[in-house]
């Protein structure tokens, strides 16, 4: 059990909230289960892990990183469809993302965006242009992109006209830019790094939340907020001598890799996510566990989703999505025990079966907070 004491401090600029061991605030929140969908398992519909999820209209969208695959299903666990794999028109090869919007489904393919309709047929493409390159993606408004991933400023290089030296590249790093769908124009560009941090790339580091985005920046423990194509610091994340340092950070990736292998550090935030009430993120808790935090935006309340989870036996699910006000939760059968699986089962009261082949459980979860 993680043992929290969260403190902060509020200015117009920004709330720190300190992480750290001396007191437990999990009782302070309350969860009940909405329901739970068992996602079909066959020999075309199988998942190793869960990187992205989106539901909409009743449909669940997966993005699966390690099998490199997208699939869908229904809220009724119904298996729908993936999307092809190739290198031929329509097929996705090496897909880092995706997005619904406007009654699509985009995916991110390498050098490109594909675009296809909600039942997975192929519509069309635009690839990057001017060396612009993205490892995430969201529409900040029609017209717009944000586009997320360590990549130079196409308009520094304009500027360096043929001295592009790798060297001059590499002071140009930033994490987002704001550019037009057509892929070409970068309009603003925020979060510069000083090298180009490629094994701390978020699995889902942007939250959109009525009129703004809230953005990560691993392995700097901050929560930007983006609004009116303006980012700043919305949230310091202060994990105590356990935090990287500026220092940590100027002495480079492989430092830093080491670092949290030897547990000597935690945080490099992931799957920030937020309804009305919480904010939700994902951290590096060890090497090769991570750790999720709720926190309430009305009293700064914060604790460990996995302890408040655990008064309906579900400590082993990963809150990594949102349907509106409600947090839809994870479980992977291949990643947890026997005994583990039989917990979830009896906690979900489900109709069939799971066992280290089945795939993996979608939860929606209500949340609120004891005031």
């Amino acid at each position: 059990m993680l043992i929290l004491s969260v403190s902060y401090s509020c200015t117009n600029e920004s709330i720190t909230i300190k992480i750290n061991d001396e007191s437990n605030n999990n009782h302070a929140f309350e969860v009940r289960i909405i329901n739970s969908t068992p996602l079909e398992t066959n020999n075309v519909s199988l998942i190793n892990s869960i990187s992205k999820l989106l539901y909409e209209n009743h449909i669940f969208y997966i993005y699966d990183f390690y099998n490199k695959s997208i699939l869908s299903f229904s809220d009724s666990s119904k298996f729908l469809f993936s999307l092809n794999s190739g290198r031929g028109p329509g097929e996705v090869l090496n897909p880092t993302d995706i997005v619904v919007n406007d009654s699509s489904l985009f995916v991110i393919d390498q050098s490109k965006i594909m675009r296809f309709d909600l039942q997975g047929n192929f519509m069309d493409d635009i690839k990057f242009k001017s060396g612009l390159f993205c490892w995430k993606f969201d529409f900040v408004q029609q017209s717009n992109l944000l586009l997320y991933g360590n990549s130079p400023s196409i308009n520094e290089i304009k500027k360096m006209g043929k001295d592009q030296s790798i060297s001059k590249i590499e002071n140009i790093l930033t994490q987002y830019k704001i550019v037009d769908t057509t892929l070409s124009n970068e309009i603003k560009t925020f979060c510069p790094v000083p090298f180009n941090l490629r094994m701390f790339l978020c699995q889902k580091p942007t939250s959109i939340f009525e009129d703004h985005l809230l953005c990560l920046s691993p392995p700097y423990n901050y929560i930007y907020e983006l609004k009116n194509q303006e980012m700043n610091i919305k949230y310091k994340i202060d994990f105590g001598d356990k935090g990287f340092t500026n220092d940590d950070i100027g002495k480079g990736e492989q430092f830093l890799i080491k670092q949290l292998s030897l547990n000597k550090r935690c945080g490099c935030l992931d799957y920030i996510n937020e309804t009305k009430e919480f904010i939700s993120f994902g951290y590096v808790k060890e090497y090769g566990r991570h750790s999720y935090i709720v926190f309430s935006k009305e009293t700064h309340t914060t604790a460990d989703f996995s302890d408040i989870l655990s008064q309906l036996g579900l400590s082993t699910a990963e809150p990594i999505a949102t349907n509106g006000d409600n947090f839809l939760c994870v479980v992977h059968p291949t990643n947890i025990t026997a005994e583990e699986r039989n917990k979830v089962s009896l906690s979900l009261k489900l109709p069939i079966k799971i066992d280290e082949n089945s795939n993996p459980i979608i939860i929606e979860i209500k949340l609120s907070e004891n005031i």
